[in-house]
């Protein structure tokens, strides 16, 4: 048995895990920030029409990028202190990937053609648009890293464990980018919207069913109640051990939401 929680009111559509803490979205407004017991134990507000596309993270550290608003918003989890950063009119209608670089207070972005670096230096909220060589003299690899992800389909990227999900020759693979190894990923031929991986555990999600391949054995996982549908996975460490979480929203009221956590290890029990 998982546990589970359930919101009322509340249009959830992000969730994101930094450290042991749980960030989702607050409708249209802020973020909630959940334990890892799935409680709320603080509530931000932020701006109006907050629309989150992407994140990125870092330790305790958390920057939205919202497309809508024109601006990163970024987030200390453990002190609840947050900062606006407006990105000027050089910056405008930029779609961020999701691949980044983040050392100390310096975060590079890259535009989803792969052209386009933006450097935003954290500390005094600036943001600029660089050049690649630039971003070499900075001692930055992310360039390089898009160069090897290129040849492939980018179905998900954790720049953190400089690894990600691709598909080559119908094959779906994880790769590590920086040490240039592949690794060939057993999956069910289902239609997915979103996937998580670990060395040992891939969990494919669909609206209507999540499968968790973990421990040679098959899990499904099916909406309930069954006017839900699934809309993201992510993975958590609780003292150790691994736990999945997994948001879904109701179908005639997308005002209702639940999310529920397993731990890894009872699910191929």
């Amino acid at each position: 048995m998982g546990l589970s929680m359930n919101f009322a009111n509340n249009d959830i559509y992000f969730m994101q895990v930094v450290s042991d803490k749980i960030v989702i979205n607050d409708n249209y407004e802020g973020i909630l920030i959940l334990d890892s017991g799935l409680n709320t134990i603080k509530s931000i507000k932020l701006l109006d029409d907050l629309v989150i596309d992407i994140s990125f993270i870092k330790g305790t550290e958390i920057v939205l990028y919202c497309y809508e608003n024109q601006c990163l918003i970024h987030i200390n989890i453990d002190s609840y202190a947050y900062k606006i950063i407006s990105l000027d009119k050089g910056l405008k209608d930029i779609n961020f990937l999701s691949l980044y670089e983040w050392v100390d207070n310096d975060l590079v972005l890259l535009a989803d053609d792969g052209n386009v670096l933006t450097y935003v230096n954290l500390l005094d909220n600036t943001v600029q648009v660089i050049q690649k060589d630039t971003i070499d003299r900075l001692q930055f690899s992310i360039h390089d890293d898009w160069n090897k992800l290129g040849k492939f389909l980018v179905h998900k990227v954790y720049p953190d464990k400089h690894s990600a999900v691709v598909e080559s020759n119908n094959k779906l693979m994880i790769i590590d980018y920086k040490n240039s190894t592949e690794t060939v990923l057993k999956i069910e031929p289902i239609n997915f919207h979103d996937i998580e991986v670990t060395t040992d555990c891939v969990v494919q999600i669909s609206e209507e069913e999540v499968l968790v391949l973990y421990g040679g054995k098959k899990v499904m996982f099916y909406p309930n109640p069954e006017d839900f549908r699934f809309l993201r996975g992510k993975f958590i460490t609780i003292e150790k051990t691994d736990h999945l979480l997994l948001l879904m929203c109701s179908n005639s009221d997308s005002s209702k939401a639940k999310i529920e956590k397993y731990i890894l290890a009872s699910i191929s029990q």
